[in-house]
């Protein structure tokens, strides 16, 4: 960023800059500028590192990325002390600090992970954190208790199934081989102070309606101390993951897919495990109706639960709880009412589309405002997609547009 506003100073700005992607400028943000601008969050936002050693293969960090680089601890430290003294008198980042560190995967390096730990702990403002984790350091005891003396409030972490055919498809090898009790792990961390969030993936090529069912019955009736997932999702094959050019070549993905679908909500596939109507009914009641799987009694006895679990008098933190527990049942009252078809190149779009210049071209209309389309008629590559296949792809039967 530093060379590009050189380069736009001194009137040579170039098409396209490329910086090393295991690498990080050292720059300081001006966070007074979140209040100049109207910006009022409630918690400090930061970033800490940025990337994730694992591969999985529906994960877009292996393609953005590609690894792990860190920002300094004196950088990190100076930027949480310039958050803190220019956030607004009255505001609760300023009376109640607490931190959301936004790495793609905090606990990549273990010895940088455990300075900002002590960073955090000695921090005489800083109030709790919360970070992205992977899930194999939840069987680590020691560590979870020594980040809750850290003053760590929320650890979000990749479970992402109990199906381990789900786990190997992706390669979510973090999750597999160890006979460790991630249930078991989450009571503890949870006993000690530290909420536990986690987001929960169906595949409906790999699960019929009735598995898909009993798992999240499972979570929700079966197992008092493991919370609501914080968010439900089908699995998308993101635009550029390994997962998607690995569809794309099999003929795996729905005709007409476009990058709109790509939701978590919406089936982006052709060959499913069960009846599509079938299919299609059950994630109507998963996202807009999930009471009608999970009692509501059933939710807030878990919530008490993990309340009272915690051995916290905060409210602060019981609201954090609760807020997490009860998020999947709030966000499924944002949706709107109008009918969906929760499948790929039919489901609805969004008001967005349709707020365009009157006198707008066919051709701007195409290129501004069209929803980007990945797969043809026959569920191959669009036209514009095509250059982008890799070349492994390529070999494995991908062909142009059209063939």
């Amino acid at each position: 960023m530093r060379q590009v506003v050189a380069d736009f100073e001194a009137g040579k700005l170039q098409r396209i800059y490329r910086s090393p992607i295991m690498h990080i400028s050292s720059y300081a943000v001006d966070y007074s500028l979140l209040a100049l601008s109207g910006i009022s969050p409630s918690v400090h936002l930061m970033e800490s590192s940025r990337g994730c050693s694992f591969r999985c293969s529906f994960c877009v960090i292996p393609q953005e990325v590609g690894g792990h680089v860190k920002y300094s601890l004196s950088h990190l430290s100076a930027a949480i002390d310039n958050a803190l003294a220019t956030s607004p008198f009255f505001s609760f980042r300023r009376w109640y600090p607490t931190i959301i560190f936004l790495d793609n995967n905090f606990s990549d390096d273990r010895e940088y992970m455990l300075q900002v730990c002590e960073l955090m702990r000695k921090h005489p403002k800083i109030r709790g954190w919360a970070a992205l984790v992977t899930q194999n350091i939840m069987h680590d005891r020691e560590l979870i208790k020594y980040m809750a003396d850290a003053k760590c409030m929320t650890l979000f972490f990749g479970l992402e199934s109990f199906d381990q055919v789900l786990l190997k498809k992706y390669k979510k090898k973090q999750n597999l081989g160890r006979s460790y009790n991630i249930i078991d792990d989450i009571a503890f961390a949870e006993s000690n102070g530290i909420g536990i969030g986690y987001g929960y993936l169906f595949d409906p090529r790999l699960q019929t309606v009735q598995e898909m069912d009993r798992q999240i019955r499972m979570i929700g009736e079966l197992h008092p101390a493991l919370p609501m997932p914080v968010y439900l999702s089908v699995v998308a094959p993101l635009a550029g993951t390994e997962g998607f050019w690995n569809d794309l070549a099999s003929r795996q993905l729905r005709p007409n897919l476009r990058l709109r679908d790509l939701d978590g909500e919406t089936v982006a596939y052709s060959n499913l495990a069960d009846n599509t109507d079938s299919i299609v009914a059950f994630l109507e009641k998963l996202f807009r109706r999930p009471w009608t799987i999970v009692s509501r009694f059933s939710i807030l006895m878990k919530t008490l639960r993990r309340i009272v679990r915690s051995g916290s008098y905060d409210p602060i933190h019981w609201y954090i709880i609760a807020a997490a527990n009860l998020h999947c049942f709030v966000w499924s009252s944002t949706s709107p009412a109008k009918a969906r078809t929760y499948l790929a190149g039919s489901e609805m779009l969004d008001p967005q589309y349709e707020e365009f210049p009157a006198d707008i071209s066919p051709e701007d209309y195409k290129h501004y405002f069209e929803p980007v389309a990945l797969t043809d008629e026959a569920g191959g590559p669009t036209d514009w997609l095509t250059a982008y296949v890799p070349r492994s792809s390529k070999r494995s039967g991908v062909p142009a547009s059209g063939c």
